[in-house]
């Protein structure tokens, strides 16, 4: 069972003045922000809320661009030394990617996949794909034509095109998972899109620093469970959230130890609700040593 979201919200420097500061739902209580943020010096200040629902505003184009950069500039801010520098050369460079660029960059990390048909990366703000995604390629961050497997090619063919793709193999009739399992023994090697299916005219691209996001997430949020999503609960005026002032001796992650060790813990759960045998996972988590109370309740 997934452990229930966490509804912490952070924010960068705010504008009125030079302290850090965090927004969080009104309807979390004090304890479960203390634990989320591994300090106790604010449990006093804050009082449990229900949550009031506002009426829906309309948010710009690139909201979601605007959010994501929100993100980068709080990391990079807040926890630069937590940061390898590789990682905060990349960072620092991504607000130099055309805009449109940018925006494709972010739209392609709120899906699911991260292998996309050019095809269907269509929006209006953008305009074509094609000439978004080319910067990105040239800075690393998609890569064209990359490498696929069978199953990631099945996610995205039709069954027409897979039936053209495997011209003579496969019946005209069937389900794709069974035309799966039937393919697998044949063609365990990956190949690249315009190998498996050459005929075809669009192109397929491939997100590479996925990593690197999930840092982002981790390091804004203080899990992995709440996505870029998150932000239209904002956006859209639909809670509200209040400010409090946000010190350095709260921050949950104090060495890049810190997170290796959470990112450990998250995989630990990943495998168990995969049911994944216990005793490795139990394993696993108990060669997790850390000083950082907040890791060590959520072990």
């Amino acid at each position: 069972m997934q452990p229930k979201p966490s509804p912490l919200y952070l924010t960068g420097i705010n504008q009125h003045s030079s302290t850090e500061t965090i927004q969080y739902c009104t309807y979390v209580q004090p304890i479960e922000y203390n634990q989320l943020m591994g300090s106790s010096e604010i449990s006093d200040t804050l009082a449990p809320h229900t949550a009031m629902r506002l009426p829906t505003t309309s948010v710009g184009p690139y909201y979601y661009l605007q959010n994501f950069e929100t993100v980068v500039s709080w990391v990079l801010s807040r926890n630069r030394d937590l940061l390898l520098s590789q990682e905060v050369d990349i960072l620092e460079e991504f607000p130099t990617l055309p805009l449109e660029s940018r925006a494709l960059l972010v739209r392609m990390m709120m899906r699911k996949p991260t292998v996309f048909r050019a095809s269907k990366l269509c929006y209006d703000e953008i305009g074509p794909a094609e000439k978004a995604v080319q910067p990105l390629c040239a800075r690393g961050w998609v890569e064209p034509d990359g490498l696929l497997d069978l199953t990631q090619l099945f996610a995205l063919l039709t069954r027409q095109e897979l039936v053209a793709a495997f011209a003579g193999l496969l019946p005209g009739n069937g389900r794709k998972r069974d035309w799966l399992a039937e393919l697998q023994p044949r063609f365990s090697q990956a190949q690249r899109f315009s190998e498996w299916y050459g005929a075809s005219n669009d192109h397929v691209y491939s997100l590479l620093r996925m990593p690197l996001c999930d840092l982002l997430r981790l390091m804004f949020f203080g899990n992995l469970y709440q996505d870029w999503s998150e932000f239209i609960l904002i956006d859209l005026g639909i809670f509200r959230y209040e400010t409090v002032e946000f010190t350095d001796v709260s921050r949950a992650f104090r060495t890049r130890r810190d997170i290796e060790d959470t990112l450990q813990l998250h995989r630990c759960r990943e495998h168990l609700d995969t049911a994944e045998a216990v005793s490795g996972i139990v394993d696993e988590l108990l060669h997790i040593e850390t000083d950082n109370a907040w890791i060590a309740r959520r072990r």
